[in-house]
């Protein structure tokens, strides 16, 4: 039902007379109190609704009142010039439509009309150049909004961050400014390199950093951080010193962080590389490096990169991870090294435990079929197959499992038709202690492949992806291949154990 009906008399208002008006029918002993409140038919002309006006329950914002205006405004009313009256009626009748032009019977919509918000222009504006650069900017950081925002045409960079990594690293900036040019490699006294990703490819890869830092400058002090569960990687190498980072003392021991950040900033570090990936911006690792450093930054322009005092460009395409993260070097004026070496001492305190492990197995593959991703797993079935593949070569498997893994090694080991033995439960350094012993190490794309790779084993790596070639060690004693067939895979296998007899270990120089 419509206004229209309405108005052909289906309600009324009782107390309204045929044809009068809302003042005729108004009672008699109203006028005066409208006149003295001042709104009298005399004085009233085209005055306010009763409810625009101060009401006697303790003014317009008294509570009663301010309800009572609420209900009155969601009622239907007819507002004309002159007519005070209120909404006491239930349903109050509309204007009888004025007749419109046109045919009989016919009903006519408004037309919708199109309101200019701008003058047109006379004559469209001349072209201006671009105030992007049209070239390729020697500027480190060049491609990069201002503030972090981050465009850039490499497919391989990971989104930029949010709106709030960007506001905490401009907030940083401020609160935190770095004082002085670049100091020279002799100048330099302590530096520091920041990795607190808690995993152990991550962290293993970040060694060959302060390494060579280490060799560069033999009469600084190298500092590298680290998450707590993975600094054992670092711990026991001539010449870095590793700081313990646990990211949980946030929240579960505030003072203990607030403790450990104000020692960072004293520290009086004269330069800190923040080596986190080069494709993907870490704000944990971006503000502890702000946090540590007091004159130079160093860190990889892939966001944020005015939180840095020099934003190294991404690497080449098909550059291997360990040589792309050497180029963080160049911030300091270094050159990197042409052939890094993963290294760690992990696993050398329990050389015994591994050689009794292995005891009846003089020569050994160890075959690590799981990964922290489950798609970066190859297939336990191949695993198997592999396993029987080298047992004809008279060499056995030893299956090595991680948390959450030993069913899929008993698979392994079920199928491989006694080729292959399962290995007891191990933790990172034991793991590492028997790869040290091993001819061989089978492995999927995950943390300990790189692990195999920095104890000196000979690594057989099966990548998920082709991709994953810049996560490889280019060298004799490493070879890596996209989701093999058995067959190839074997000979892949066969071909490291003719060039390596042995585990050679490189750390602790």
């Amino acid at each position: 039902m419509g206004n229209e009906d309405l108005a052909g008399g289906a309600l009324r208002d009782p107390r309204r007379p045929p044809g009068g008006t809302w003042s005729d029918a108004r009672p008699a002993g109203r006028a005066p109190r409208e006149a003295a409140r001042g709104g009298g038919a005399g004085a009233r002309g085209c005055a306010l609704p009763r409810h625009d006006r101060q009401l006697d329950r303790g003014g317009a914002r008294h509570p009663r009142a301010q309800r009572d205006l609420r209900r009155r405004r969601q009622r239907a009313r007819s507002c004309s010039p002159g007519d005070g009256s209120s909404h006491r009626g239930a349903v109050r009748a509309d204007r009888a439509p004025r007749a419109r032009a046109g045919p009989q019977g016919t009903r006519r919509h408004a037309r919708s009309r199109l309101l200019a918000v701008q003058r047109a222009r006379a004559a469209p504006l001349p072209a201006r150049a671009s105030p992007l650069p049209a070239g390729p900017s020697g500027r480190a950081g060049a491609g990069a909004l201002r503030g972090g925002a981050g465009v850039t045409a490499d497919a391989r960079l990971d989104p930029p961050p949010g709106l709030a990594a960007r506001a905490f690293a401009r907030l940083a900036a401020l609160v935190l400014p770095l004082a002085g040019d670049r100091p020279e490699p002799a100048e330099l006294r302590r530096v520091l390199v920041v990795r607190p990703d808690d995993r152990v490819g991550n962290a293993l890869l970040t060694v060959p950093l302060a390494l060579a830092l280490r060799d560069a400058l033999p009469r600084a002090r190298i500092d590298l951080l680290l998450a707590r569960r993975r600094a054992a990687v670092a711990e026991g190498l001539r010449g870095v010193r590793v700081v313990q980072f646990e990211k949980t003392d946030a929240f579960r021991h505030p003072l203990r962080f607030v403790r450990f950040l104000r020692a960072l900033r004293s520290a009086g570090y004269d330069a800190v590389i923040d080596a986190a990936h080069w494709h993907a911006f870490s704000l944990t690792s971006a503000l502890l490096s702000r946090i540590a450093s007091r004159r130079w930054l160093v860190g990889a322009s892939r966001g944020a990169s005015h939180l840095y005092s020099h934003a190294e460009p991404p690497p080449p395409p098909d550059m291997p991870e360990l040589q792309a993260k050497l180029l963080l070097l160049r911030g300091l004026g270094l050159s990197p090294p042409a052939a890094p070496a993963l290294q760690t001492a992990l696993g050398i305190e329990h050389a015994s435990w591994a050689a009794e492990v292995s005891r009846d197995l003089p020569v050994f593959a160890a075959l690590n079929p799981g990964a922290r991703k489950a798609d970066h797993r190859w297939p336990a079935v191949r695993f198997a197959g592999l396993a029987r593949a080298l047992r004809s070569r008279g060499v056995p498997s030893l299956l090595t499992w991680g948390p959450g893994e030993e069913s899929l090694a008993r698979e392994v080991a079920e199928s491989s038709g006694g080729a292959a033995f399962l290995a007891p439960p191990t933790d990172l350094a034991r793991l590492a202690a028997l790869f040290r012993r091993a001819a061989l190490v089978v492995t999927n794309d995950t943390g300990p492949m790189h692990l195999a790779a920095a104890c000196g084993a000979p690594v057989l790596a099966l990548l998920h992806a082709p991709e994953g070639i810049r996560w490889s060690h280019p060298g004799p004693r490493f070879a890596a291949l996209v989701y093999p067939e058995v067959e190839e895979a074997a000979a892949a296998a066969g071909r490291l154990l003719d060039r390596a007899q042995a585990a050679v270990e490189p750390a602790g120089r």
